[in-house]
């Protein structure tokens, strides 16, 4: 996939990404959609399990260390197969809502990105319906 990342080095310092990610085939209960936000040394992946299990993690390219994010899943929510998502990001902090639900708070260690992509896991397949980026105007 290519596409324009210019709109990645404009971002405000607060934004939203809002898309809506539907696992369209999965071979496993370990199946997964991600939303994959990446920076020169950095990489965040939003994932979203088709059991209702949610990470976030963090992965440095320099150190090679792995951090995972205490999410809370979408509790009685199985089988999930599509996952309506909005993440604002504010300065260095995220919060993630998951179909309507108040996920988690976490920080992160890079505020400039340099790619951006949905993302289907092994044994997946997924169907993106929509896509936005919105920068949020203080006022």
């Amino acid at each position: 996939m290519c596409y324009d990342r210019s709109h990645l080095y404009s971002l405000l310092e607060k934004y939203s990404i809002t898309t809506s990610i539907e696992l369209i085939e999965s071979v496993t209960d370990a199946a997964f959609c991600e939303i994959i936000l990446e920076s020169n040394s950095l990489e965040y992946e939003f994932s979203f399990f088709e059991p209702g299990k949610v990470t976030v993690e963090e992965y440095s390219f320099a150190s090679k260390n792995l951090a995972i994010y205490n999410i809370e899943s979408l509790k009685n929510e199985k089988n999930t197969k599509k996952f309506n998502v909005k993440i604002i990001v504010d300065g260095w902090y995220f919060d993630l809502y998951t179909n309507n639900k108040t996920l988690d708070r976490g920080k992160m260690s890079a505020k400039n990105w340099s790619k951006f992509a949905p993302f289907a896991g092994k044994m997946a397949s997924i169907k993106v319906d929509y896509l936005y980026i919105e920068n949020i105007m203080l006022t």
